[in-house]
């Protein structure tokens, strides 16, 4: 799942024309959790250096960023198979040497 999520980050970069700064790639744990006990809310140190920011967003190229916004807004489609969906759907598919690609709004309605 990291391979997979690394490649999207870097191809949805690319689509930006900037790659991602080194820390908006996926912290690497500095131990491993076995059991209870190693978890920092439990008095353990912490798996991560830094504070994983889950949420944060990878803009990239703001200006590039704004401007398909822009296009989104011009189109009046915002959601549901819309031309922008479908250039990225497209596009991660042709990346990834398949066939088919859904892009899906979170992981649960993927699931």
């Amino acid at each position: 799942m990291r391979r997979v999520i690394q490649t999207l980050r870097r191809y949805c970069c690319t689509l930006c024309a900037t790659q991602p700064p080194l820390t908006s790639l996926p912290a690497v744990p500095l131990k491993s959790i076995r059991s209870k006990s190693d978890l920092a809310i439990n008095g353990a140190p912490p798996a991560f250096a830094e504070p994983l920011h889950v949420g944060r967003p990878n803009i990239g190229n703001r200006g590039l960023f704004l401007q398909k916004v822009g296009e989104i807004l011009d189109n009046h489609w915002l959601t549901n198979n819309g031309p922008m969906v479908q250039e990225f759907e497209r596009r991660i598919a042709e990346y990834l040497g398949v066939r088919h690609c859904v892009a899906m709004c979170n992981g649960t309605l993927a699931l």
